[in-house]
């Protein structure tokens, strides 16, 4: 039994008591059926004890309706079939069905009672959302009369249900309901499905499958040429503004918000028609459109060869996704792709194949969408959850002291958001309907290297002002819960939250990354054109123009080769440095987009010499990027607009650098570009410093870039074997509350390389900083002038944060504090080894303070089309 099975079945005796009364053996099968689906489906949003107000008079007011509406359905639609097929009824037989009639309406007069009895004891407010709610039923449920009176009347005159007209909609499967609930109804009579033609079901879903492709036809003429292919997933990462400091602004904030978003909680296979039978192996998609980049957000992905099978007791597709919030302020469309697997390829057929746009409720409770056609029907519960931030559970980490696993016989990981209404005092509310990140009970838990957990899915939507509660329980060997425990998250606008917690014997670590949501791609950087003056040009100011329209030709070639595929020249990578950061150590999915490929170190940029009148001290805005062959987009190393110029001294020419914001693939070549402008007293009084273009491939550690004003030397290094790292936070704690850098300081990091050796039985890492130039420091933020930036909780707000490490070498981190005379008065120094994914964290001391590293690990993505047509998580290595 699954998780939405064990603990919300509180109107269960109610609907089975109401139904074992019913005389004949196939009532008696119905009965047994319709129980155990009501378990299914008996999941509450809010809940008060045992059970919510909402969800007891809901179900008690389908007993009374449904009952009610079936008998009335039986009159006008079973019997002109009675007629035909049923002799006279006996005089016994009559006695009968009187008697049935009493003991339903008996039953109907229950379940009144007990509607009244509930809206005695329920706050006024509850009963009238419920009125409201029942009287929006029973309008949908009278409608569906209709539906079957029409039926019933298409069945009288002989004629097979064959569709007249195709819906404009592509999406739009109005008839395909229809015949799906006649199906339906004739199930729940205990018959076989609708006895129509195999070759009207083939036209079903012959019109299926070109109302779909009519669907991706309208999407990719509307959207190909910006958001590539129709199968692309979306490759923006539920951890892209985690790398922000807590309680600073981020730089790109027009990029993210804690908008409303759409969870979904599960997609179960409620029912078959047509011949089809539980257990079913199913393959194929589910995935979710928003309108941040009209891509694909991967819900449920399968191959054939690793097809779920699907049975009565377990119907609930296995989600791994979504991969990130899925934002709703808009419409978004759910699409729906699957195929039952047969005993060879050529035997599988379609099983459902639809685009279904759901524009959100006026609420944000528990919401259940149902989709019918001639196979099947699903149930997707989802709900709508106003002011986010993304979670993503990055590890669930297992250590026990005699190494043994204390998930051999299964177990359960899940967790449940909750709302700030949830978690009012005396609000009514005892818990939310959970989100089955793995469920196991069956089989062993997957593990991971170092204890970790294997999760299906990873991403969760949270309301910022509530709380997200993580359970985990363990399975003994009769499928029991044995050990269970339960922690509590506060959740963040960006960064991480670690808790421990104990499950019986052993200690468990769990980590969460919390972000912003991405509400639309990520920004432009570009350059304001400003006018030029109308005097007579100098010999120094003809060569800047020269200069501007080079670098305007290299911008137009860029266009003409480049934009169709990667859209405008100044959009920048929205690849993240941590894109493989939530692959489970030791299971890392088999991947064509990502390795640990040779990458290029970006260490400074140094203006060395100032000419053509340049005096220091002088302000400097612009953007310095890099483009490499993963994506053609710009990845920045250096950013700044006219309102925050960076000024340079004598003693101070390094820019200040931000990026880059991924690692720097370099198989083959890079360009580097560079547009540089000096702030003058007036906008009109600018004029820029240099402007160029230039290819780098290799052989050379220092690039220099002249014009008449000045040089530019440019420090780099090709990385061989990589993975990227990012400084998530530097956190300094003092006892007393004082911040030990007001004085200023630094952080930076130095990734060396080595060779990994076996020394007395163990691996370790052989280094030899002297051997190579990557012992040279990268400096992730120096302010020696001044009091460093200091975030929430004594977070250092770092300007830089990736860098490239190699997968044998070593990342030393190195915090230094200045004294009030400007000299370093203590430091400290953290040793990393590199891993493929997840993350590290490491404590030292300064002076008096407690500091806390922590760096997130990922692979490096080599190829973002590749990125965007795999589904991920199907193959291990």
């Amino acid at each position: 039994m699954m998780l939405s099975e064990m603990h919300w079945d509180a109107e269960e005796p109610l609907q089975v008591e109401a139904k074992a009364n019913k005389p004949n053996s196939k009532q008696k099968m119905k009965t047994t059926k319709k129980s155990r689906e009501h378990a299914d489906d008996s999941i509450g949003s809010h809940q008060p004890g045992e059970s919510s107000y909402e969800e007891s008079v809901t179900e008690a007011w389908k007993a009374v309706t449904v009952d009610s509406s079936k008998s009335a359905m039986n009159e006008e639609v079973i019997s002109p079939e009675a007629e035909e097929y049923v002799p006279e009824a006996t005089k016994k037989e009559a006695e009968e069905a009187a008697e049935e009639s009493e003991k339903r309406s008996e039953m109907q007069r229950r379940a009144e009672r007990r509607v009244e009895d509930i809206y005695s004891r329920m706050p006024p407010e509850y009963r009238e959302k419920l009125m409201k709610d029942e009287a929006e039923w029973e309008a949908k449920h009278n409608a569906m009369l209709a539906n079957f009176k029409k039926l019933s009347e298409r069945k009288r005159s002989g004629n097979s249900f064959i569709r007249e007209t195709k819906p404009a909609d592509p999406s739009a499967t109005k008839s395909m309901r229809e015949y799906s609930v006649q199906d339906d109804l004739d199930h729940d009579r205990g018959k076989s499905a609708t006895p129509v033609a195999k070759n009207n079901v083939t036209k079903e879903m012959v019109f299926e499958a070109e109302s779909f492709a009519s669907h991706r036809s309208c999407w990719e003429s509307q959207w190909r040429k910006t958001c590539g292919f129709f199968t692309d997933i979306t490759v923006l990462s539920s951890m892209q503004f985690t790398p922000y400091t807590p309680g600073y602004s981020s730089p790109y904030s027009s990029s993210c918000s804690t908008p409303k978003t759409l969870q979904i909680f599960s997609i179960k296979l409620a029912k078959l028609y047509s011949g089809l039978e539980f257990p079913l192996s199913v393959y194929g998609v589910v995935a979710v459109r928003d309108t941040v980049d009209r891509n694909r957000n991967l819900l449920f992905s399968c191959d054939r060869s690793d097809a779920q099978e699907l049975t009565h007791n377990d119907p609930f597709l296995h989600l791994i996704g979504p991969s990130r919030a899925i934002v709703n302020v808009d419409e978004v469309c759910i699409e729906v792709e699957l195929k039952v697997k047969g005993r060879a390829g050529s035997k599988d057929k379609a099983l459902f194949s639809t685009a279904h746009p759901y524009m959100g409720e006026h609420h944000t409770g528990l919401s259940k969408i149902t989709l019918y056609n001639v196979f099947c029907k699903l149930h997707l519960r989802l709900q709508q959850v106003k002011q986010t931030v993304q979670a993503t559970i990055l590890g669930v980490q297992v250590v026990k002291d005699d190494g043994s696993w204390p998930f051999k016989y299964g177990g359960l990981v899940s967790c449940c958001p909750l709302s700030e209404e949830m978690l009012a005092p005396n609000s009514g509310f005892s818990r939310n309907m959970p989100i089955v990140l793995i469920d196991s009970k069956d089989r062993a838990m997957l593990k991971g290297a170092r204890g970790h957990v294997h999760l299906w899915r990873q991403v969760v939507s949270v309301e910022h002002q509530g709380a997200l509660d993580v359970v985990i329980q363990a399975y003994s060997k009769y499928g029991a819960a044995a050990h269970r425990t339960r922690v509590r998250f506060t959740p963040k606008f960006c960064n991480i939250s670690q808790e421990k917690c104990i499950l019986h014997d052993a200690e468990l670590t769990i980590t969460i990354a919390w972000s912003c949501v991405a509400t639309s791609k990520m920004g432009r950087v570009a350059l304001e054109n400003r006018v030029e003056s109308a005097t007579p040009l100098t010999a120094a100011e003809e060569e800047m123009n020269f200069e501007a329209e080079r670098f305007a030709s290299y911008r137009t070639f860029w266009e003409s080769k480049l934009r169709k595929t990667c859209g405008l020249f100044t959009d920048i990578t929205n690849l993240s440095s941590m894109q493989f950061t939530h692959y489970t150590p030791g299971r890392c999915p088999y991947s064509s987009s990502c390795s640990v490929p040779e990458t290029l170190q970006i260490f400074s940029i140094k203006l060395t010499r100032i000419d053509g009148g340049l005096e220091f001290p002088f302000s400097v805005y612009g953007v310095v990027a890099i483009r490499d062959t993963v994506e053609c987009n710009r990845n920045l190393l250096f950013s700044r607009d006219i309102s925050e110029a960076q000024e340079l001294k004598q003693n101070d020419t390094i820019l200040h650098l931000i990026g880059p914001s991924r690692a720097i693939v370099f198989t083959d070549k890079v360009c580097i570009e560079i547009e540089l402008r000096v702030k003058g007293a007036a906008g009109s009084q600018d004029k820029a410093l240099i402007s160029s273009a230039r290819h780098y491939m290799g052989c050379v550690s220092t690039i220099c870039f002249k014009n008449v004003f000045c040089t530019l030397e440019l420090c780099l290094e090709p990385v061989k074997q990589t993975v990227q790292a990012t400084i998530l936070g530097v956190q300094v704690v003092r006892g007393d509350g004082s911040w030990p850098l007001k004085y200023g300081g630094l952080v930076a990091c130095s990734p060396l390389s080595g060779k990994v050796v076996v020394k007395d039985g163990q691996f370790s890492h052989n280094i030899d900083p002297s051997a190579h130039r990557s012992a040279t420091q990268i400096v992730l933020i120096d302010s020696k002038d001044g009091a460093m930036l200091k975030g929430e909780d004594g977070y250092v707000h770092l300007l830089r944060q990736v860098v490239s490490v190699e997968l044998q070498g070593v990342l030393d981190v190195v915090v230094q504090s200045y004294s009030k005379s400007g000299v370093i008065s203590d430091g400290a120094r953290a040793r990393f080894t590199p891993r493929a994914c997840n993350i590290s964290q490491l404590k030292c001391r300064l002076d008096d303070a407690e500091v806390t590293i922590t760096v997130a690990w990922s692979r490096v993505a080599t190829n973002k089309k590749l990125v965007a047509l795999e589904a991920c998580g199907r193959k291990y290595v």
